[in-house]
């Protein structure tokens, strides 16, 4: 028999917007009378003109008319039926529909608290109360909503204050003292400068006051970092302006002391192929090209003492344009004409580096340096509008992106090379848990035993641990508090098993 007119209760459903009743419709014709009948029943449950109840029945109205249609199949558009398996996945996607109406408006965290109020009394939450209250929530409030003032806490200086004092508990005050205290100025001597260059810098150290890096210590340096760290040197405060500017003589590059402990970790030896997936602004660029050089033969004072090794070659990356332009201007004031054909500046994303070599022609480089885009805290809290914008997802968001350019940094070196990881951020979730999470994903281990050797060529000192900083999980930790101001820096050296 054919089905009888529809009844409409007093109150008439509303007309949905035309915007719905666009995407309402072809859903309704999928649905029999039968079930358009039972969603207008439980109109009557949800009570609420803003259930999908009514204005699934206003859409479908017209449908309700068409004698010829049945449950299990109708007429399609063209005249033809539609399969069953569309006519069950559009059922699906209206009982989702209607569903998640549901759940917008009657979470379960409010019945959950709404059935413990019926229990314990009206206004409380029971032994969960607590609880809640630690969450700033009562039992009226979902617990997954954060009110306006809970965001805005999380936000900014509050926010920025919070997270690393819940890091690094009573360290954390001293910590960020050293992190708004401007850092010691370092001069390290360009090994490319000609020795009159050289001389001249030399003498302008000694009449400024300058003390060697090693003094300053005051720890006894292994070999390997006395030769490393006598080219640098410490200025006393306000002594900066004693010296020539840096770009007209060549003659030296001021950086943190932590910086260049980082370079020369890698363990850089010449003959190499290396590569500096994110080498801007090319203070730790001069360090690898200098351990790539070999002393020339017979050179004139006013001509480099170092040429680029025959088998040697650099490449710098830099995504960024106006920090690559930044970087190219180094070398050219720092590196000799006769050793810039053997560094080659690119300028892709680091996290797809990867992607450029063809694994059955390349084998990899010797050597990568992946010192990685991160929160650099020190330079947040010395940037008041960028503490201001601060919140607690930027270091999580960060995390991802380094792992991406550390697994990059990774596939593009040999098996047995090694990658040097670096940060100067004080956020374990870029440093150690970075880390930890790519070791769970390739065949590569650590270097962190107090035995800490590079395998270099035969004959030559390995690189034994840095004379600056301490030991974390995986990696080295220079902080400012703890090691004379230098940082912070975080370098985990990881081997390429297979």
């Amino acid at each position: 028999t054919a089905p009888g007119p529809i009844m409409v209760t007093a109150r008439s459903p509303p007309v949905p917007p035309m915007h719905m009743q666009k995407w309402l419709r072809p859903l309704t014709a999928a649905l029999s009378p039968a079930s358009l009948r039972s969603i207008h029943a439980t109109r009557r449950d949800l009570e609420g003109p803003s259930s999908l109840g009514p204005i699934l029945m206003h859409v479908a109205q017209p449908q309700l008319q068409d004698q010829s249609a049945t449950w299990m199949g109708f007429p399609g558009p063209t005249g033809g039926e539609w399969p069953i398996a569309i006519q069950a996945a559009l059922f699906a996607l209206g009982l989702l529909l209607l569903l998640g109406r549901c759940w917008r408006r009657y979470p379960p965290q409010s019945v959950t608290l709404a059935c413990m109020a019926s229990r314990w009394g009206p206004g409380t939450a029971g032994p969960l109360r607590s609880d809640l209250r630690l969450n700033g929530t009562s039992p009226d409030t979902p617990l997954h909503r954060k009110s306006k003032a809970q965001k805005q806490k999380a936000r900014g200086k509050e926010g920025f204050e919070s997270y690393y004092e819940a890091i690094y508990g009573t360290e954390w005050p001293a910590l960020r003292a050293s992190l708004l205290t401007p850092h010691p100025k370092v001069v390290r001597l360009s090994c490319f400068a000609p020795a009159s260059a050289a001389e001249q810098l030399q003498a302008a150290l000694h009449e400024s006051g300058a003390q060697p890096v090693a003094e300053v210590l005051g720890v006894g340096l292994t070999p390997f970092w006395d030769s490393v760290l006598r080219h640098c040197h410490v200025l006393p405060a306000g002594a900066g302006g004693a010296l020539p500017r840096p770009e007209a003589t060549g003659a030296y590059y001021q950086m943190d002391l932590a910086s260049v402990v980082c370079a020369h970790l890698l363990g850089v030896q010449p003959g190499e192929l290396v590569l500096d997936m994110c080498a801007a602004p090319g203070g730790k660029a001069l360090v690898l090209a200098e351990r790539l050089a070999v002393p020339a033969p017979d050179p004139g004072t006013d001509q480099s003492p170092l040429e680029m090794h025959a088998d040697s070659f650099l490449v710098l990356n830099e995504l960024s344009g106006p920090r690559r332009r930044q970087l190219n201007n180094v070398l050219g004031t720092y590196l000799p004409e006769d050793s810039r054909g053997f560094v080659d500046v690119t300028g892709c994303d680091a996290s797809k580096y990867h992607k450029l070599y063809d694994p059955q022609e390349f084998q990899g480089c010797d050597k990568v340096l992946a010192d990685v885009p991160c929160s650099s805290e020190r330079h947040v809290l010395q940037k008041p509008d960028h503490l201001e914008q601060w919140t607690p997802s930027r270091p999580a968001e960060l995390h991802k992106r380094q792992t991406k350019i550390l697994l990059s940094a990774l596939a593009c070196v040999k098996v047995g090379g090694f990658v040097l990881y670096s940060t100067c951020s004080l956020a374990p979730t870029e440093n150690d848990d970075v880390v930890e999470r790519v070791l769970g994903m390739r065949a590569v281990s650590p270097v962190l035993s107090s035995e800490l050797r590079m395998p270099g060529v035969e004959g030559v000192e390995g690189v034994p641990l840095p004379p600056l900083g301490q030991q974390t999980k995986y990696g080295w930790m220079v902080r400012p508090d703890l090691h004379g101001g230098y940082g912070p820096m975080y370098m985990a050296l990881l081997r390429r098993e297979a």
